[in-house]
């Protein structure tokens, strides 16, 4: 949780108390935080103003915030943390030194707006501080992303006065952030990497122990299944209790369960289940078992390989992942053709 005018509000989205002063608020105090994308600072014979754009959504709800009267020409300390340059390059690492690129004391100004988001401004007087924002003006910083944090200062400061925390939480949540490079290019790739699933899926790629143990542990997948509706077949959603992880008989594997309602566990463990309509029981939970071992571990590859809702791997990525894992003599034949262009 951050904090924005001393209140806890959800991460990245402050909400301003009305009619609270930045008077009351103590030196330091963390306004708030956002992500966003650099743009060339603008210059004028008084100093330079940083400009991050934030796209519509969470990122430019907080800038929304800075066109309030009560924030415009404000004093703060602007902390800005790189994440990824505009290619998508990684260029945070978890556990490593990650210094930002630049801090200075700076003034509010009123945001600007497009269609697509916001652009917040911050303005660096000649001196330390316009130096410090000239350093975002390289090459190398243009459109790259961005964790901007905001803290109370007072005017006649330096950036160095007040302390700053790394914010692991929020630069680790930014990892998962595409650029538009990124997008642009998954999105070319979508088509190909949706088959090249489908390839996967149909060979039973994601529900073999030897993946899922990579993937996460038998009992983090049981949990997960709790949250699954009943499996048991019917017209209509079964809603006749808790959710029960029932093991499938057949040959000891690992993550062999279905999920099964307290009710119909019981019914199937004393045999009796709707036979006319299953054709065969095991062949019934032998099928459930699989569809949601494959739904699971999709989705935790997805996950592990930072690929955002709504979006598959590449082919790419998933073969490299399965050779670091020595897993690519798992994946079927068929797949390999999706890695040629």
């Amino acid at each position: 949780m951050k904090t924005f005018l001393g209140k806890e509000q959800p991460q990245l989205v402050p909400q301003a108390q009305e009619g609270q002063d930045l008077m009351d608020v103590p030196v330091g105090e963390t306004l708030g935080s956002f992500l966003g994308y650099l743009r060339r600072a603008k210059s004028s014979k008084h100093g330079l103003t940083a400009q991050v754009f934030g796209e519509n959504g969470q990122d430019a709800d907080f800038i929304t915030t800075l066109h309030l009267t009560r924030f415009l020409d404000a004093t703060v300390k602007v902390t800005i943390w790189i994440i990824k340059d505009k290619n998508g390059k990684l260029l945070y690492r978890d556990g490593e030194n990650n210094t930002p690129i630049t801090s200075f004391i700076g003034r509010i100004l009123r945001p600007t707006s497009s269609n697509s988001g916001q652009t917040a401004q911050f303005f660096g007087e000649n001196g330390a501080n316009a130096d410090a924002v000239n350093r975002l003006n390289e090459s190398k910083y243009l459109d790259a992303l961005v964790l901007v944090e905001l803290q109370k200062a007072e005017p006649g400061m330096i950036a160095s006065e007040i302390s700053t925390d790394t914010p692991l939480s929020e630069l680790k949540e930014g990892q998962q952030r595409l650029t538009a490079e990124e997008q642009q290019k998954l999105k070319k790739q979508q088509k190909k990497a949706e088959s090249a699933l489908q390839v996967l899926r149909q060979n039973r790629f994601f529900s073999q122990d030897a993946v899922l143990r990579l993937l996460g542990s038998e009992q983090i997948y049981k949990d997960w299944l709790q949250t699954q509706p009943c499996c048991h077949p019917g017209s209509v959603p079964c809603d006749k209790g808790p959710i029960q992880v029932f093991a499938v008989a057949g040959p000891k594997r690992m993550y062999a369960y279905v999920p099964l309602c307290q009710h119909h566990a019981e019914e199937w463990t004393a045999g009796l289940f709707p036979e006319s309509t299953l054709g065969s029981p095991a062949e019934f939970l032998k099928s459930r078992q699989i569809f949601y071992a494959q739904y699971w571990g999709q989705e935790k590859l997805r996950q592990e390989l930072k690929v955002p809702p709504g979006y598959d791997p590449t082919p790419a990525n998933i073969y490299s992942w399965a050779v670091s894992k020595n897993l690519a003599t798992l994946l079927p034949h068929s797949f390999m053709s999706y890695l040629h262009d």
